[in-house]
């Protein structure tokens, strides 16, 4: 973008950047995001959240884990759209296990939204049990 002669704001680099992860491209949405940081923009929780977003519908849960370290590290709070992105990843992709270290150690606040996740896992795993 910057190549062009147009120096994007931040809105203007997350909407990229949430574009290129809903068509799956995560890493050119990591491309971006170090471009973001380069001219000197710093991501705020919105702009992890797109990637974080990326991450899970392509089921790559350890790095959805390791990006939210990353956050966690540099001082960016997770909110509760963060929490509940990971969650349901989690919850599609068979990967619960960590709901009470999230709820813990990484400050998640449960709400509608992380209940239903749960409840579709729990649910999705009963219709697997009553079919064996």
């Amino acid at each position: 973008m910057t190549r062009a002669g147009f120096v994007p704001d931040k809105a203007t680099y997350t909407m990229v950047i949430d574009a290129f992860c809903r068509k799956g491209e995560v890493k050119r949405g990591f491309k971006l995001l170090k471009e973001m940081q380069n001219n000197g923009h710093t991501p705020e929780v919105v702009t992890y959240n797109v990637i974080m977003n990326g991450l899970c519908k392509i089921g790559q849960m350890k790095n959805a884990d390791m990006l939210l370290n990353a956050m966690l590290n540099i001082g960016v709070k997770p909110d509760d759209i963060t929490y509940n992105i990971l969650l349901d990843g989690q919850c599609k992709h068979g990967q619960v296990k960590d709901f009470d270290e999230l709820r813990g150690e990484k400050g998640m606040v449960s709400d509608f939204a992380t209940y239903s996740s749960l409840i579709s896992e729990v649910v999705k795993k009963q219709k697997n049990h009553q079919n064996k």
